[in-house]
């Protein structure tokens, strides 16, 4: 979806960490995203979900109102518990702004064999440790790399 100037001056960023209330199949994690990527799509929201060892960690980036409203549906998710804000600030450009929601999952290969087509996307996640990366690419990039719930330090 092309963005406006208007949606550009006004974007927002929030990042959450939550523990799976339960083990996750490979159909539930195919449900969480159908109706993320619907949904962001419809806020003008892009972003980026992690899921690795039954926790979740969610980029989520575009019109304040937008990313709150679906910061408040995740909320009321049984998926999810143990939900940590950990960042949320007004934000310059995007990040991931050609994905309403790009995702990545580290399990067990029978159950969300991972893609060739992440490799660029790990890349990111990999370089996003630089003196030039914003706070939001290092949190997950941590994350990725080592999936402990952070601190809201």
């Amino acid at each position: 979806m092309p963005m406006t100037a208007m949606d550009q001056s006004s974007l927002y960023s929030l990042v959450y960490t939550s523990t799976a209330s339960r083990p996750l199949a490979k159909s539930d994690l195919e449900n969480i995203l159908s109706s993320a990527r619907k949904r962001n799509l419809e806020a003008q929201v892009t972003g980026l979900l992690l899921f690795t060892d039954g926790k979740f960690m969610q980029y989520l980036e575009g019109p304040k109102a937008g990313v709150l409203a679906i910061f408040e549906i995740i909320k009321t998710s049984s998926l999810h518990q143990d939900m940590i804000a950990i960042s949320q600030q007004p934000l310059e450009r995007r990040e991931y702004g050609e994905w309403s929601m790009a995702f990545l999952a580290d399990v067990d290969a029978h159950v969300l064999p991972r893609a060739i087509e992440d490799a660029p996307l790990i890349a990111r996640l990999e370089a996003s440790t630089t003196d030039t990366s914003t706070l939001a690419q290092t949190q997950l990039a941590d994350f990725w790399k080592k999936p402990e719930i952070p601190s809201r330090s």
